[in-house]
């Protein structure tokens, strides 16, 4: 476990290095701000607006430095092979992949955390009335969807090249957004190997829509019932989990 965790930590440090995360911090506020001072069509109460915007933004930007980050931990060292000698270590390639596994979904976690406390923190100074524990889920929720990238895009990027993995990981985030929920009424609609082909695909994607609770933010609406908030994060962890197991086997097919 120690082993586990100091690998876990120097990948956050490499994150805090970067000047990436500093100038999306900057950018979110600046965002934040200059939405609280505007007014939309002569309208003085513009909370929705803040809301909605605000919370897209702050969500793009933790999706880019989740993809990013954790889809050069693997192959930078395979190319470096600096992997080899942490391997002669007392250290196996399961603990190395989840070393880098935890480190990269504490730095998108960490990052999250930034924005999501500038965006609250922008919110609270509106006097904007809050529900906390829908603010709470949505903060959750977000840990897990970020974890969830991290895990996929490192597995893409133990089979395709960096930029491919970062390529192929936006991809599959904006389809599943955009048009994951079309792909569920298009299953109710079709029939035959079509249908069972579309639930295939349905029960293996990972469903993102499921963790952003902005509509339910922007709206004033209630928070999740707490069993389909537990059936989240018990899908979170299975699936991260399957996810890791898959690229546990890239590891031990690509080294030696």
């Amino acid at each position: 476990m120690k082993v586990i965790t100091t690998l876990a930590f120097n990948t956050i440090k490499a994150l805090v290095r970067k000047k990436d995360f500093y100038v999306f911090v900057l950018m979110l506020l600046v965002v934040m701000v200059f939405l609280s001072l505007q007014k939309f069509a002569e309208v003085e109460e513009i909370s929705r607006y803040l809301k909605d915007i605000g919370f897209y933004v702050l969500w793009i930007f933790s999706v880019i430095i989740a993809v990013s980050f954790s889809a050069k931990q693997l192959p930078q060292e395979i190319k470096e092979k600096t992997m080899v000698p942490l391997l002669t270590k007392p250290i196996t390639r399961m603990e190395l992949l989840l070393g880098r596994f935890l480190g990269s979904a504490l730095a998108a976690g960490l990052a999250f955390t930034v924005f999501f406390a500038l965006y609250l923190l922008v919110i609270i100074l509106r006097a904007e009335s809050l529900n906390g524990i829908l603010f709470l889920q949505a903060y959750v929720l977000g840990v897990c969807l970020f974890s969830l990238i991290c895990a996929i895009s490192m597995y893409l990027s133990l089979r395709l090249t960096y930029s491919a993995a970062v390529t192929i990981s936006l991809i599959i985030y904006f389809m599943v957004i955009w048009f994951g929920q079309t792909l569920g009424g298009m299953i109710l609609s079709s029939q035959g190997i079509l249908s069972a082909v579309l639930n295939i695909l349905y029960y293996l994607i990972p469903h993102y829509e499921f963790y952003d609770l902005h509509v339910r933010i922007v709206h004033g609406w209630e928070a999740l019932p707490l069993w389909v908030f537990g059936a989240l994060l018990l899908y979170t962890a299975v699936y991260i989990a399957v996810i890791l197991i898959l690229s546990y086997q890239q590891i031990k097919n690509r080294i030696f």
